[in-house]
């Protein structure tokens, strides 16, 4: 993962200096996030479930364009996720226990994207790359003997995931130094089989 990621953003950023004669854009998006509910088998007798939730979410864009209609469009953005955590703990004799941990994790989320411009829309489509931060534990039923500092180990074996991001935008020019582009979205994330939707919006500077 790591190999493929380096060798990734090594080819974005080749890009980025073939066109650096084109004007570029940088800015902030606003957008209003809803997570679906999902529930997957994470391992061995533990279920994850992803709690249904809207959330607001800010991040910081950047555009290089490559053509009059293309582009590449980079973005770092802090996001959370509330889930729920249920696994079998042994009980007294031979019988088991059901804990239902609560939690809410964050991250670094960077989705990269190729961008294409028609006279009406804007078109956006890439991977996005999420790194794990931390996890928070927010409830429980069941007594911990470690608390939550032993859980995000077991929780998150892996500090990297994979997504997708496809958004749909219109450009509004406001004046000579300002764009502010509305949008809806929607983004799977592969690794973890997570999904979420919503509307953003974003005010660009070109320069």
């Amino acid at each position: 993962m790591k190999s493929w990621i380096t060798a990734f953003i090594f080819i974005i950023i080749s890009c980025c200096r073939t066109y650096s004669q084109n004007k570029n854009t940088i800015g902030l998006d606003f957008q209003l996030e809803y997570q679906t509910k999902t529930n997957v088998d994470w391992n061995y007798a533990t279920t994850k479930t992803y709690q249904a939730s809207a959330m607001a979410v800010f991040g910081i864009v950047y555009e290089r364009l490559l053509s009059k209609n293309t582009g590449i469009e980079v973005e770092i953005k802090y996001q959370t996720s509330p889930n729920e955590y249920s696994f079998l703990v042994p009980g007294g004799g031979n019988s088991t226990e059901q804990v239902k941990v609560s939690g809410k994790e964050s991250f670094l989320s960077m989705p990269i994207l190729f961008r294409y411009r028609t006279k009406i829309l804007n078109i956006s489509l890439g991977p996005t790359l999420d790194y794990f931060l931390n996890w928070k534990q927010t409830s429980s039923n069941y007594y911990i003997p470690y608390g939550e500092n032993s859980l995000p180990e077991y929780f998150f074996p892996d500090t990297w995931s994979l997504g997708l991001l496809f958004k749909i935008s219109e450009s509004i020019p406001i004046g000579d130094q300002c764009i502010v582009e509305p949008g809806i979205f929607y983004s799977p994330i592969l690794s973890y089989k997570n999904n979420s939707f919503g509307l953003s919006v974003l005010v660009k500077h070109p320069f």
